[in-house]
């Protein structure tokens, strides 16, 4: 187990090429091209001047992707003229039933509620 001369987290694993609490490079890393040692955050080879940089975008995955989603805003129409004339049990029943009602058709139709704000929902489709 050595230490990260970066950040000086101890305990990182023997063969390890970067810190797990900071990310920097751990010893000495090699060329992706001539395998030769490189210095950790070298942007080329010193050996063939291969820019290491540019040989791990390559082989990088996309981080972002289009989906088509869609998005439900609803309330209740004449919620706050209704609960300033009710008592507040009877408010949270009535939202309690209101939202389980929300829950179960937004899920009947495969979206995910989102959030329940005040006596408005929102639900999304196509979102992960």
């Amino acid at each position: 187990m050595s230490t990260c001369t970066s950040c000086g987290r101890g305990g990182q694993p023997d063969g390890a090429r970067f810190c797990f609490a900071c990310g920097a490079g751990l010893g000495s890393l090699t060329c992706r091209s001539c395998q030769a040692e490189v210095v950790p955050g070298a942007r080329f080879c010193s050996t063939c001047g291969a820019d290491q940089a540019a040989t791990a975008s390559a082989v990088a995955q996309p981080v972002a992707s289009r989906r088509i989603t869609s998005v439900l805003f609803g309330d209740l129409v004449g919620f706050t003229a209704l609960s300033e004339t009710r008592d507040q049990e009877q408010v949270r029943e009535l939202l309690s039933r209101y939202f389980d009602e929300c829950r179960a058709i937004i899920a009947r139709y495969g979206g995910t509620v989102e959030k329940f704000i005040g006596d408005a929902v929102m639900a999304v489709w196509g979102v992960p």
